[in-house]
């Protein structure tokens, strides 16, 4: 169980580099960089909604998320990196670790010690 939201931070990672045009646009007024950042907002959403359920992966998906963060973190160190794209995406991993950890150890913690009383 990966984070969906390494999607379009492996494919802005793996195109950066080779210096691919992304603000041309391809969707009407839609560039490829929109694109990557509106799917990573939407993907965001999902992992969000994945958090509220319980299931035994929570702290396999949060390792996972703490992982994606600090790749993000240090890919900030490449000479491609520094873009307001980047910084979006960056930001994105970065709630998804937070929300998904506050989902698991408050509310979900909270839930259970209510539960056991």
């Amino acid at each position: 169980m990966f984070p969906l939201i390494a999607i379009p931070i492996v494919i802005y990672s793996l195109l950066a580099p080779f210096g691919t045009p992304m603000t041309t646009p391809i969707v009407w007024v839609m560039s490829f960089e929109d694109l990557l950042v509106a799917a990573a907002l939407a993907m965001l959403a999902v992992e969000i909604w994945r958090s509220t359920a319980p299931t035994p992966q929570t702290a396999k998906h949060l390792v996972a998320s703490l992982i994606l963060l600090l790749a993000c973190i240090f890919e900030w160190f490449a000479p491609w990196s520094p873009s307001g794209t980047f910084l979006l995406l960056t930001l994105a991993a970065f709630v998804n670790l937070v929300v998904s950890a506050y989902v698991a150890f408050v509310v979900k913690g909270q839930n259970v010690w209510i539960s056991n009383r």
